[in-house]
C-alpha cells in the first residue's frame, strides 16, 4: 500500500515511471520532493489559518443578523398590541385609583367613629364622676339620717342645702354643709348630742 501510494505522488507531480536509477537523480528528486512538501504544509498551515479566521467571522455575523432579525421582529409588531398593552395599564391604573378612593372613604368615616366614641367616652366619664359624688353626698346623707335617735324626739325636720363637692384626692379637706332647723320637742328633756353637734357645725359654716 506504501508503494502504491508513494507512485500516486509521483505521478501527481509528473514524475510518472521515469524514476531515474542513479543515485544522484534520487537525490536531487527527494531533495525536491521535501521541499515540495514543505510548501504544501506552509499553504496547508495558512489555509488553516485563514479559515478560522473566516469562521470567526462567520460567527460574528450570525450573531448581528440574530440581533437584526431581533429588532426586525420588534419593529414589525402590530401596532394593536401595543395599543392593547397601554389599554390594559389604563384599566390596572384605574383599578388603583378607585381602591385607593375606597380606602380614603373608610379612614374618614373611621376617623369620624372614633371621634364619636371619644366623645362619647368623655361624656359617660363625666357622668360616672357625677354619679359618684351623688353617691358620697347621699351616703353622707344617709349616715346624718341614721344617726337621728327617734326615742329622744317625737317630730324632727332636717334639711340639707347646698351642693356636697369632694375631692377624692384630698379627702381630709372637704367640708360638709348641713343646715338642721330647730326642732319642737315635747319633752322636757335636753336636745340630744348629736343636734348640738350638728348645729355647731352649721354656726361654724355660717361664720366662715
Amino acid at each position: 500500500d506504501n508503494e502504491v501510494e508513494a507512485e500516486r505522488v509521483l505521478f501527481a507531480y509528473g514524475y510518472g515511471a521515469n524514476v531515474p536509477s542513479t543515485t544522484k537523480r534520487r537525490m536531487q528528486q527527494s531533495v525536491h520532493l521535501a521541499r515540495r512538501v514543505l510548501q504544501l504544509e506552509r499553504a496547508n498551515t495558512s489555509l488553516r489559518n485563514e479559515l478560522d479566521r473566516e469562521s470567526q467571522k462567520k460567527d460574528q455575523l450570525a450573531e448581528e443578523l440574530h440581533s437584526a432579525t431581533s429588532l426586525l421582529n420588534e419593529a414589525q409588531q402590530p401596532y394593536n398590541y401595543l395599543i392593547e398593552s397601554i389599554k390594559t395599564r389604563d384599566d390596572q391604573n384605574q383599578s388603583l385609583e378607585k381602591q385607593l378612593s375606597l380606602l380614603q372613604d373608610d379612614y374618614r368615616k373611621l376617623k369620624q367613629q372614633n371621634e364619636e366614641l371619644n366623645r362619647t367616652k368623655n361624656g359617660m366619664a363625666a357622668d360616672l364622676e357625677r354619679l359618684l359624688n351623688q353617691r358620697e353626698e347621699m351616703s353622707v346623707i344617709k349616715q346624718v339620717v341614721l344617726g337621728l335617735n327617734p326615742s329622744q324626739t317625737t317630730r324632727t325636720s332636717t334639711s340639707v342645702h347646698g351642693p356636697f363637692s369632694r375631692d377624692r384626692t384630698s379627702a381630709q379637706s372637704s367640708d360638709i354643709h348641713v343646715t338642721a332647723p330647730k326642732p319642737t320637742i315635747f319633752t322636757k328633756q335636753e336636745p340630744p348630742s348629736w343636734y348640738r353637734k350638728l348645729k355647731q357645725q352649721n354656726t361654724n359654716s355660717k361664720a366662715r
